[in-house]
């Protein structure tokens, strides 16, 4: 009988981090979402132009770099100079004074990146979700095997 509640009892508990971890994820993966449409929202109306590489800085942190890559361009008869593109990953490809192709959005011309990377997120958010809808199924699993060793505590 003791070794029936032993199991019950991780049962129990095993099924409540299950479900846990499942909201966790799944809400994780809603943000990354709704972030990922933020993102591609202000890039709807963009339109792909060339743009010279005016500078690259590299930015150091404690753990890793991120770079600045600042261009010039011609968008809708007005000359934009040292706009800094959003979303840069690692531009190793990339040199001082390179043509480029990039993103320019028409609502706001100094808003520009080389990519849309909403989908980024949108990837993400799949992944976490799929996770958080795999960990409430065993969260239910472990529910139901927790009521039936119960149960079968009980008629013992």
């Amino acid at each position: 009988m003791a070794s029936i509640s032993a199991k019950t009892t991780i049962l129990t508990i095993v099924s409540i981090f299950m479900c846990i971890v499942a909201v966790i994820n799944i809400a994780i993966g809603i943000i990354f979402f709704v972030i990922g449409q933020a993102v591609d929202d202000r890039y709807k109306d963009a339109q792909e132009i060339n743009a010279t590489v005016q500078t690259i800085n590299v930015v150091k942190e404690k753990k890793s770099s991120n770079y600045e890559i600042f261009v010039n361009y011609d968008f809708k008869g007005e000359n934009y100079k040292n706009v800094k593109l959003e979303g840069v990953v690692n531009p190793s490809s990339i040199k001082e004074g390179d043509s480029i192709k990039i993103l320019v959005s028409a609502s706001s011309p100094t808003t520009a990146t080389m990519m849309k990377f909403g989908f980024i997120f949108s990837i993400v958010a799949g992944v976490l979700g799929g996770l958080g809808v795999i960990f409430l199924i065993i969260f239910i699993v472990l529910l139901v095997a927790r009521s039936k060793a119960k149960k079968r505590a009980y008629q013992a």
